[in-house]
């Protein structure tokens, strides 16, 4: 690349090559702690701004922060310490959702992950796992 042409910062390079390699969004998370959904997002964004394309992507994610400002940002273990508590208190995910500042499907994505409820629970996230298990298998086939 010239010097006058886009380029990814390291990070966003980083990430890029762990999807084309194959990784799920929480491998990559797991592999760098310091590595939010944010990042993942604004890779992607990097890189259509790097090809001449229009990313949508920030003001998107702008939009959903603006009724739900933690979404798509890592848990931290005082916001499980909650989740778990209001949970087991009887309060609904759509309230857990809101004092957390998350999405709804967010937070009943973290409790399947903190094991208070079965995936088969939640329909669209046992849908969004059984179509990347399908795009994953189709990608090594």
């Amino acid at each position: 690349m010239s010097n006058g042409e886009p380029r990814l910062s390291r990070k966003s390079e980083r990430i890029l090559r762990k999807i084309a390699g194959g990784h799920t969004y929480e491998q990559i998370l797991h592999t760098y702690t310091g590595i939010t959904y944010v990042d993942v997002f604004h890779a992607a964004a990097e890189a259509l701004e790097a090809l001449g394309l229009s990313a949508d992507t920030r003001s998107s994610l702008e939009r959903i922060r603006q009724v739900h400002p933690r979404a798509y940002e890592k848990w931290t273990d005082e916001e499980d310490r909650q989740l778990v508590g209001m949970y087991r208190s009887g309060v609904a995910p759509a309230e857990i959702a809101q004092r957390l500042q998350r999405r709804e499907f967010g937070v009943m994505a973290r409790l399947v992950k903190v094991g208070l409820l079965d995936e088969d629970e939640v329909p669209a996230l046992k849908e969004l796992r059984e179509r990347r298990r399908r795009r994953r298998d189709s990608g090594a086939a």
